[in-house]
């Protein structure tokens, strides 16, 4: 099991757009052989069926994730009105009933982020990410006011129980690899400055209205989240990652009171969960199953996407085995949505490995000169007719990256309700407790575990502040100033300083 992990943190870390880029020269070098039955078990999605022969699924998607979504309960309807049209699709627009806005209105305006260009006036994030006053920071105050509206609706959408936003395609017949959806950014980009607000809030002394942002940024990440693409899910993370960074600046203020904290306890134990990362996998195991029925239909272009009429095709129709490579597509991430369902962090992990490793294998045995995360440098090295395998495991190994990311969040939103729970044992004693089994059972109903580590969490107080922390998959300790160990440096800690009062 420590070996597997180990392995895990050694992969190289690759973006999750390089995804698509993978799919894609993977489906240039692809096996030999049959054709295409359209069923559950090889295209997964069975209707509607294109002109061309292909599934649409770009509208099976759509008529998916918009099942009981209206107007009235959409938090994407409020975020486009809160940013504005101008990167949105015409087709989306009329979709969720908003066709016909102007151009230029009461808009979200971004800040600079994270530091300012020379030149510009704009206040930047790194300006604002600690508690501040009006009086410290005229700029901010300014972009505030100017934000007025647009906050107020972004707040308003974090209310909504659904988030829909509809995948769209310009061509036809539709291809989901080129769909896009122009809210991806719009949830954390607003997010990120109801936090913003959280801290003017803080700053100014009222630290329950700044919990409120705080909490806003919280179900905004889950609301984003069920758009279910992995991209989507990782933006709910951050957005949740920074809602735990503000939770901890509003401690340092020194006014959160224990009735407060308990009151935010309670408010955290009734947000909605977030959405599996398993359940963003297996939506995007439709990427490669389209680029296969593209193939399928139309060879790969020379030099072109498949699907693209244009250049001679470099494979025929008749030079694949569609049917079975859409089988083992499906297989494959059967086997990694079931590695997630695994009971710990680092079971999950590790079964997730094993489905990676399982195709490095195949590779290997087919004669592949190549590692699965290894995309460059290997042309004419080996024979390309299982090249799907070794694609495979980069297409896992890049998901491991993302699992990862999202034990990790798990891991801070267990250090939030920590250290709300020892803002309530200083408002009390006056001081923070040597051990956190102080809490118990007043302020806790037990310590939770560090579950990355599987061994308690880590805590040490620190001039006048805290570090509450867990020591990550390599069960390093690299945040205990006195523990002198050294790993991989995946440590997750939540720091709060001594009492700062802005002003």
């Amino acid at each position: 099991m420590e070996t597997a992990l180990v392995d895990i943190r050694k992969r190289r870390r690759m973006p999750y757009f390089l995804l698509v880029l993978a799919i894609l020269l993977g489906a240039l070098h692809l096996p030999i052989g049959g054709g295409v039955t359209i069923s559950q078990k090889t295209t997964r999605y069975t209707e509607p069926i294109q002109s061309d022969g292909t599934i649409d699924y770009v509208t099976a998607l759509n008529r998916e994730l918009s099942q009981g979504v209206t107007r009235e309960n959409n938090a994407a309807v409020l975020l486009v009105l809160a940013a504005g049209p101008a990167r949105v699709d015409e087709a989306a627009l009329r979709e969720l009933g908003l066709e016909g806005l102007p151009p230029r209105n009461a808009y979200f305006i971004p800040l600079e982020k994270p530091r300012r260009p020379a030149g510009s006036t704009r206040p930047a994030l790194d300006d604002a990410m600690t508690p501040w006053t009006a009086h410290q920071q005229p700029r901010l105050a300014k972009w505030l006011a100017d934000n007025r509206a647009a906050l107020a609706l972004a707040f308003q959408a974090s209310l909504k129980t659904r988030y829909y936003f509809p995948l769209v395609c310009s061509r036809h017949p539709r291809r989901i690899v080129e769909a896009t959806s122009a809210t991806w950014s719009f949830g954390a980009t607003l997010g990120q400055a109801l936090l913003v607000r959280a801290m003017n809030r803080a700053g100014e002394g009222d630290i329950r209205a700044a919990w409120q942002d705080i909490l806003a940024v919280h179900r905004l990440g889950r609301l984003v989240g069920q758009g279910k693409t992995i991209i989507l899910l990782l933006h709910g993370l951050i957005l949740d990652g920074l809602a735990v960074h503000g939770t901890a600046r509003l401690i340092e203020t020194g006014g959160v009171t224990a009735e407060m904290a308990r009151e935010m306890l309670a408010d955290l134990d009734a947000l909605p969960p977030h959405v599996p990362m398993s359940v963003g996998l297996d939506l995007d195991r439709l990427i490669p199953l389209e680029n296969v029925l593209l193939i399928d239909t139309y060879g790969v272009p020379n030099g072109g996407v498949p699907g693209s009429p244009v250049g001679p095709p470099l494979l025929t129709r008749s030079s694949l085995d569609r049917g079975q490579l859409l089988q083992h597509w499906n297989d494959l991430f059967d086997q990694a949505v079931a590695a997630m369902a695994a009971p710990t962090p680092r079971a999950r992990l590790a079964a997730l490995q094993a489905v990676a490793d399982s195709q490095i294998k195949l590779a290997k045995e087919t004669g592949l000169e190549i590692l699965g995360w290894r995309l460059l440098g290997w042309a004419g090295r080996g024979p390309f007719t299982r090249g799907v395998w070794a694609f495979g495991a980069f297409y896992i190994n890049a998901t491991i990256s993302a699992a990862e990311a999202a034990e990790k969040s798990s891991v801070e939103l267990t250090l939030q309700r920590v250290c709300l729970a020892l803002a309530a044992y200083r408002a009390d004693q006056g001081e923070y407790p040597e051990k956190l089994q102080a809490l118990v059972p007043r302020y806790l109903p037990s310590v939770p575990p560090d579950a990355l580590a599987e061994r308690p969490l880590g805590y040490f107080r620190e001039n006048g502040g805290f570090a509450v922390y867990s020591v990550g998959e390599d069960r390093q300790d690299e945040t205990h100033p006195q523990a002198g160990q050294k790993g991989k440096g995946d440590d997750v800690a939540v720091r709060v300083g001594p009492v700062r009062r802005p002003g």
